[in-house]
């Protein structure tokens, strides 16, 4: 949610590009399969457990994907999307040149967010609830 603002953002899958066959859970796959989302939370997937490392490069490309301005084109819109205001993709674009920057790039998701959304961030995101806030 970026207050102020009106927006919320939510990211969301309706699995169309998943074939019919492919819906029920526990079915043997081949290796070559895609998921939507990569952990090792529920134990071996295919018979392969997740590095880290992968899992991170992986969830980071998801990061850039989500984050890339190009998104946001004529076919988005021609579909019923809506673009979002010109300071918010300009927002989008600093953040994405910084994340596709070169080898150097800091993989770690937050700090993307951390440096280019704090305006955006609760003053109390990282704390716990108390009494009061429920008031």
């Amino acid at each position: 949610y970026i207050p102020n603002y009106g927006y919320l953002v939510l990211i969301d899958s309706n699995y169309k590009n998943i074939k019919k066959q492919d819906y029920t859970l526990g079915q043997k796959s081949n290796s070559d399969k895609k998921y939507k989302i990569y952990s090792n939370i529920y134990g071996q997937c295919d018979g392969k457990e997740w590095d880290e490392s992968d899992l991170i490069r992986m969830s980071f490309k998801g990061f850039k994907n989500t984050i890339n301005p190009n998104e946001f084109s004529n076919s988005f819109t021609n579909v019923g999307g809506t673009k979002p205001p010109e300071d918010i993709m300009d927002l989008l674009s600093k953040i994405y040149n910084d994340a596709t920057s070169g080898s150097k790039t800091n993989h770690n998701i937050e700090y993307y967010i951390y440096t280019y959304m704090r305006m955006f961030l609760n003053n109390r995101v990282g704390t716990l609830h108390c009494c009061f806030d429920l008031l």
